[in-house]
């Protein structure tokens, strides 16, 4: 069907030659397999950072900017996590603090779903800001 999802690969059967996954995959969809790189991985939560910042259109600085990201990412970023908070740090603005964590994902829509889903290796920024 139309619907896209992105799954972390958590596992191998080494007998059965089977695959897991994290997270749901229902029988009898057609999977793609990636590769994912650290670059693109940094390159995305730069633009995601620049989406985020966007919102605010120079009329404030956000003080706070909360990142959770798909557990599957340090697998692919390995030591380059850094670079990663590195990026948004530095293009999200000086003014406030960067927190974040891993999670098991991240349950948001997609081009082809309105509904909810979880996806791996995803990124989602969000700023805040008091107005007063």
């Amino acid at each position: 069907n139309e619907k896209s999802l992105v799954r972390s690969i958590s596992g191998f059967g080494t007998e059965s030659g089977a695959l897991f996954f994290n997270g749901d995959i229902p029988q009898g969809s057609q999977v793609y397999l990636m590769k994912g790189n650290a670059d693109g991985l940094i390159e995305g939560a730069l633009i995601s950072a620049l989406l985020a910042k966007e919102t605010f259109r120079d009329r404030y600085e956000p003080e706070l900017t909360l990142c959770v990201a798909g557990a599957g990412r340090p697998m692919i970023l390995g030591s380059r996590e850094e670079d990663e908070l590195e990026k948004i740090s530095d293009n999200i603005g000086d003014h406030g603090y960067v927190v974040g964590y891993y999670g098991y994902g991240e349950i948001a829509p997609n081009r082809h779903d309105p509904g909810h889903s979880l996806n791996n290796q995803s990124i989602a920024i969000t700023t805040l800001t008091e107005l007063i």
